[in-house]
Formats: C-alpha cells, structure tokens, sequence
C-alpha cells in the first residue's frame, strides 16, 4: 500500500508539473522521436534478359531489413488553427538478403548490399 501511495504521488506531481502547451500564431516547435522504417518487401521472381543468368534466378528471392532511427521534426504555426511540419529522420541503413536456390549450396547472401533510406516529409496540420 505504501508502494502504491508513492507512485500516485509521483504521478501527481508530474502532472502538476507539466502546462499546457497551446500553439499560436508563430510559434516554432521541434520535435525528437523514433521512427520506424518498413518497406515493402514484395519482390516478385527475379528475371534477367542474359539467358545464363536466367536459370540461375529461378525461385530466387530477396528481402530488406526493417530500421529504427531518430526523427526530427520542425512545426511553424500560421495561424492559431494552421500549421506546417518538416520532418526528417537520421537515414537508416537497410541490408538487402538474397536468396538463390540455384547456387546451392551457398545459396544464401545476406547482407549483399545497403541502402539508405531518406524520409523527408512536409505535413500541413489544422488543430482544432
């Protein structure tokens, strides 16, 4: 019971603590957070117009890895009700995994290649 009274305590005075915070006309808010990254990885079969690659390709398969990374935003107020954010996260590195079944027995390359992800992004917002 004594456990419970400091946590309840402690949640009160945090909430007391904390104003409430009301954009207006120009005002400038930035923002941190964490973003996750998911891209599609729906690859269908591979091809190639080379006919001594092709035979190779059959059931082959590749797949991108998911990303977390740091995103940070920036948001202008217009009016009391409009406003407008940029955002723009660390970019993440993806490792793209091919798998071919034709090179048994090392058929398996994960991590053959990387990519960066860039996601800038600008959000008009209406607050009511």
């Amino acid at each position: 019971m004594k456990k419970m009274t400091r946590v309840a305590l402690s949640v009160a005075a945090l909430t007391l603590a904390c104003s409430a915070f009301a954009q207006k006309k120009g005002d400038n808010v930035l923002g941190l957070g964490v973003a996750f990254i998911n891209p599609s990885t729906s690859v269908g079969p591979l091809t190639s117009s080379e006919p001594h690659v092709a035979g190779l390709l059959t059931n082959a398969t590749a797949s991108i890895s998911k990303e977390n990374t740091i995103s940070i935003g920036w948001l202008h107020m217009y009016t009391d009700e409009i406003g407008v954010e940029a955002t723009i996260g660390v970019p993440p590195k993806h490792k793209l995994d091919f798998n071919i079944p034709a090179l048994a027995p090392a058929n398996s390359h994960p991590g053959a290649m990387s990519v960066k992800t860039w996601t800038p992004t600008v959000v008009g917002k209406y607050f009511l």
